[in-house]
Protein backbone atom coordinates (compact mmCIF):
# COMPACT_ATOMS: atom_id res chain seq x y z
CA UNK A 1 0.00 0.00 0.00
CA UNK A 2 2.91 2.66 1.29
CA UNK A 3 4.25 2.10 -2.64
CA UNK A 4 1.20 2.74 -4.44
CA UNK A 5 1.83 6.81 -4.32
CA UNK A 6 5.10 6.55 -6.20
CA UNK A 7 3.85 3.84 -8.97
CA UNK A 8 1.25 6.53 -9.69
CA UNK A 9 3.80 8.98 -9.89
CA UNK A 10 6.02 7.18 -11.93
CA UNK A 11 2.71 6.31 -14.04
CA UNK A 12 1.73 9.82 -15.22
CA UNK A 13 5.55 10.99 -15.58
CA UNK A 14 5.32 13.26 -12.50
CA UNK A 15 9.23 13.90 -10.98
CA UNK A 16 10.95 12.89 -8.22
CA UNK A 17 8.88 9.84 -7.98
CA UNK A 18 10.30 8.63 -4.74
CA UNK A 19 8.77 11.56 -2.68
CA UNK A 20 5.40 9.96 -3.17
CA UNK A 21 4.57 7.83 -0.70
CA UNK A 22 1.99 6.19 1.88
CA UNK A 23 2.48 8.66 4.06
CA UNK A 24 1.30 11.26 1.56
CA UNK A 25 -1.82 9.58 1.14
CA UNK A 26 -2.78 10.40 4.41
CA UNK A 27 -1.98 14.15 4.76
CA UNK A 28 -3.77 14.44 1.20
CA UNK A 29 -6.71 12.62 2.63
CA UNK A 30 -6.72 14.79 5.91
CA UNK A 31 -6.58 17.92 3.39
CA UNK A 32 -8.89 16.80 1.22
CA UNK A 33 -11.32 16.14 3.74
CA UNK A 34 -10.48 19.43 5.69
CA UNK A 35 -11.16 20.82 2.73
CA UNK A 36 -14.79 19.61 2.02
CA UNK A 37 -15.50 20.44 5.30
CA UNK A 38 -15.26 17.57 7.54
CA UNK A 39 -15.15 18.34 10.80
CA UNK A 40 -11.64 17.14 12.89
CA UNK A 41 -13.65 14.12 14.48
CA UNK A 42 -14.14 12.54 11.18
CA UNK A 43 -11.14 13.43 10.18
CA UNK A 44 -9.26 11.63 13.23
CA UNK A 45 -11.57 8.53 12.20
CA UNK A 46 -10.64 8.86 9.13
CA UNK A 47 -6.86 8.06 9.69
CA UNK A 48 -6.92 6.50 13.46
CA UNK A 49 -5.35 9.39 14.91
CA UNK A 50 -6.04 9.79 18.91
CA UNK A 51 -5.15 13.26 18.71
CA UNK A 52 -6.56 16.79 17.82
CA UNK A 53 -3.42 18.24 17.18
CA UNK A 54 -1.85 15.39 15.34
CA UNK A 55 -4.80 15.14 13.30
CA UNK A 56 -4.55 18.83 12.41
CA UNK A 57 -1.02 18.65 11.57
CA UNK A 58 -1.33 16.46 8.75
CA UNK A 59 -3.60 19.38 7.54
CA UNK A 60 -2.32 21.34 4.97
CA UNK A 61 -3.24 25.00 4.43
CA UNK A 62 -4.44 24.34 1.08
CA UNK A 63 -5.17 27.30 -0.87
CA UNK A 64 -8.99 26.07 -1.17
CA UNK A 65 -8.81 26.15 2.51
CA UNK A 66 -8.06 29.15 3.08
CA UNK A 67 -9.83 30.38 0.56
CA UNK A 68 -12.81 28.83 1.98
CA UNK A 69 -12.44 30.42 5.58
CA UNK A 70 -11.63 33.87 3.95
CA UNK A 71 -15.18 33.63 2.00
CA UNK A 72 -17.40 32.50 5.36
CA UNK A 73 -15.39 35.73 6.92
CA UNK A 74 -16.76 38.09 4.35
CA UNK A 75 -19.86 36.52 4.79
CA UNK A 76 -20.21 37.05 8.26
CA UNK A 77 -19.12 40.13 8.41
CA UNK A 78 -21.52 41.29 5.45
CA UNK A 79 -24.02 40.28 7.42
CA UNK A 80 -24.93 43.29 9.51
CA UNK A 81 -21.77 43.11 11.27
CA UNK A 82 -22.39 39.66 12.85
CA UNK A 83 -18.44 39.46 13.62
CA UNK A 84 -18.31 41.94 16.45
CA UNK A 85 -20.38 39.24 18.18
CA UNK A 86 -17.27 37.24 18.60
CA UNK A 87 -15.29 40.03 20.54
CA UNK A 88 -15.84 41.00 23.70
CA UNK A 89 -17.12 44.82 24.22
CA UNK A 90 -16.98 46.68 27.15
CA UNK A 91 -19.73 48.78 27.83
CA UNK A 92 -18.52 51.59 29.65
CA UNK A 93 -15.87 53.48 27.95
CA UNK A 94 -14.71 55.03 30.97
CA UNK A 95 -13.10 52.04 31.98
CA UNK A 96 -10.93 52.03 29.20
CA UNK A 97 -9.07 54.97 29.82
CA UNK A 98 -8.98 54.27 32.86
CA UNK A 99 -6.81 51.03 32.81
CA UNK A 100 -3.24 51.05 34.86
CA UNK A 101 -0.39 51.48 32.66
CA UNK A 102 2.05 49.00 32.15
CA UNK A 103 4.97 50.84 32.10
CA UNK A 104 4.56 53.12 35.46
CA UNK A 105 1.95 51.46 37.33
CA UNK A 106 -0.46 54.73 36.97
CA UNK A 107 -3.57 54.92 35.51
CA UNK A 108 -4.73 56.55 32.14
CA UNK A 109 -7.51 59.75 32.38
CA UNK A 110 -9.64 60.64 29.71
CA UNK A 111 -9.38 64.17 28.19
Amino acid sequence: MGKIPSVVASYIKLPDVACYTGHCLRRSSATLLADAGVDITTIKRHARWKSTTVAKGYVENSIENKTKIANQVLVVSSAGNAITSFIPIQSDSSKLNNRPNKRSGENRTSS
